[in-house]
């Protein structure tokens, strides 16, 4: 997969899957199905049209952004049978581009479009003018194919819906609704050595992008280092029982591992919510939990 940033024009015709793909879904999956299909069947190249991190990037947001890394987006999308991921700067001039223009310049002038998928409900263009109706009924060369809401448990999938997922702790739905289980990668940096000290060494993470903060308390997790999985046990959260830190921390402890992987690169896959951040009154107490729940976890039905 070609990824291109720099608005050049290419060569030529193409089949163009437009959208944001903030954390591709099952919604996202329907459309570029779709659209390779037609790609292959008139010879043309796939091309994903998208914009980058900024326009998700919202005030007040904070690090509460990505469900899904750069990195990891691309690796899906290339999966799929992407051929270009064309990327948008979601810039000021971007921002003020009317929507004939975004047709004129970037679908016509730019990518070359034959032919457009999109969801029903994707917006472009200033003010959000620009939609699938525009498309369809605008009189361009272009054929343009819309494609209708995917449901999960009744409710339209969308970015909305896989946040508010995150955030209360649903790990299991959003890895049913997200085409690869939600993910957290990241270097491990040292932490306070706690939890060697109480016989449960963790690896805290240092997030290498910005994304959205799952429910404070411990999950299931598989952590992936050098190509070969770990169950693990992660805590997102403020450590309360302790009381000194300042911001939020990821810390995972990897069942049956030991080595020292100090400025390694790790992912860490969700699996499920387990329990909520508990202030222990004993450190006793502490670990007489986590070892519970480390059984839980290797005594676990394999899903």
């Amino acid at each position: 997969m070609i990824i291109i940033e720099d608005n050049r024009i290419l060569d030529d015709g193409t089949v163009v899957a437009l959208g944001n793909f903030d954390g591709v879904h099952i919604g996202h999956k329907e459309l570029l199905i779709k659209a390779k299909e037609r790609a292959e069947k008139i010879n043309r190249k796939l091309v994903v049209i998208t914009f980058n991190e900024k326009l998700t990037q919202k005030k007040n947001r904070g690090v509460d952004c990505k469900i899904m890394s750069f990195k990891q987006k691309c690796k899906v999308l290339k999966s799929m049978g992407v051929d270009i991921l064309y990327i948008l700067d979601f810039n000021q001039e971007l921002r003020n581009m009317s929507r004939e223009d975004f047709v004129k310049d970037i679908l016509i002038n730019k990518v070359r479009a034959e032919e457009i998928f999109i969801g029903f409900n994707f917006k472009f263009g200033k003010n959000a003018e620009g939609d699938a109706s525009y498309l369809k009924n605008g009189g361009f060369k272009f054929k343009v194919n819309i494609i209708d809401a995917v449901e999960y448990k009744d409710k339209i999938v969308s970015s909305s819906l896989i946040r508010d997922y995150i955030k209360s702790g649903n790990i299991e739905e959003v890895n049913e609704i997200l085409i690869v289980p939600f993910t957290i990668s990241g270097k491990v940096i040292r932490g306070k050595g706690r939890g060697k000290h109480l016989g449960f060494a963790t690896a805290n993470l240092k997030c290498d992008d910005k994304y959205i903060n799952p429910k404070f308390g411990v999950y299931e997790t598989r952590t992936v280092y050098k190509g070969k999985e770990y169950k693990s046990l992660t805590n997102v959260g403020e450590n309360p029982t302790f009381g000194d830190i300042d911001l939020f921390s990821i810390e995972t402890h990897l069942l049956g591992f030991d080595d020292d992987i100090y400025d390694e690169n790790i992912d860490v896959e969700f699996v499920r919510f387990m329990r909520g951040e508990v202030k222990f009154t004993t450190v006793t107490n502490l670990i007489t939990q986590v070892k519970s729940d480390i059984s839980s976890i290797l005594f676990a039905k394999e899903k």
